[in-house]
């Protein structure tokens, strides 16, 4: 009978597991984050796909009335160009706490509605994608056409992998087959020795990079699981 491995953890302590794999594949190697952008009071009105002038005024009778001034530290003023640069209207810039305090303070009246709790929905997803870089399972897994150094911790590990430990003996057996196959074709196609030493360099240039692909996804899809399937006390 299977069982399911529930960890009691926080995602807190998710994040900081991942961060250690990060760590070992890198050497240790630390890479400063960039502040995140605040979300401004222009893209919120396009989640909540409502007047700009409704979340602007919202959050100005806030700050005029309820904040405190600790509360009106997580807002900043601002100007949005339009009309091709010539004009500029107000905006509201909003940091995390910002945002969730809008969520919290200032739209109590507004949660009947439906397309308000579905604004909602994904004004949290915004929130969690700014200012945790976190996004959709698949947005974190496909490389989408990129090259294997945008998971440069992965191919470290990979290198490690193949010219350590498993520099024999890895291949499981359906692809040792196959190379049977293949070199058993290559036989019967009557080629050249030269023509035969190309095709073949150019197929385990293939295979090597199908391999690695592989090992890419999966650390990608182990990620996904870490940060996202764990369960949280």
């Amino acid at each position: 009978m299977k069982e399911e491995l529930m960890l009691n953890i926080t995602p807190e302590e998710t994040n900081k597991i991942a961060e250690i794999i990060r760590k070992i594949a890198t050497g240790g190697e630390e890479h400063p984050q960039e502040k995140p952008e605040p979300i401004s009071s222009w893209e919120m009105s396009k989640i909540f796909q409502c007047q700009h002038m409704r979340i602007f005024n919202q959050i100005s009778r806030f700050l005029g009335v309820e904040a405190t001034e600790e509360e009106k530290k997580e807002f900043t003023s601002a100007k949005r160009p339009f009309n091709g640069g010539r004009q500029t209207h107000p905006i509201w810039l909003l940091t995390e706490k910002g945002c969730q305090l809008y969520i919290d303070r200032m739209c109590q009246e507004e949660r009947r509605s439906k397309a308000f709790i579905q604004g909602l929905e994904n004004f949290k997803k915004e929130i969690r994608k700014r200012f945790h870089e976190e996004k959709e399972p698949e947005e974190m897994i496909l490389m989408n056409g990129c090259s294997r150094t945008e998971c440069g911790y992965i191919k470290n590990l990979f290198d490690k992998f193949v010219t350590g430990p498993a520099i024999e003996n890895r291949e499981i057996e359906e692809l040792s087959q196959k190379y049977k196959e293949f070199y058993r074709v290559l036989r019967n196609a009557g080629m050249a020795t030269s023509e035969n030493s190309q095709l073949e360099d150019a197929m385990m240039g293939v295979a090597m990079e199908a391999e690695m692909q592989g090992f890419i996804y999966g650390f990608k899809v182990f990620e996904v699981l870490l940060n996202k399937s764990l369960v949280a006390a």
